[in-house]
């Protein structure tokens, strides 16, 4: 998400550099808001999201 004229993890928040590369994903409402993501959710009811690379890990080893 960028916010403020910086790049923020959408999910752990963390300040990024404005070369980071993030990955989009897109969740159901539920599930976005377990990982503390505050994006409006979408017309269809998920929600797509900008994860840093650590999240994205954090999450492919969560499943």
């Amino acid at each position: 998400m960028l916010r403020d004229d910086a790049i923020y993890c959408d999910s752990c928040g963390q300040k990024l550099p404005l070369s980071a590369k993030l990955a989009q994903q897109t969740l159901t409402e539920p599930e976005a808001r377990g990982w503390g993501s505050v994006t409006a959710a979408d017309p269809d009811g998920t929600v797509t999201v900008d994860i840093c690379l650590a999240c994205r890990i954090a999450r492919a080893r969560a499943r």
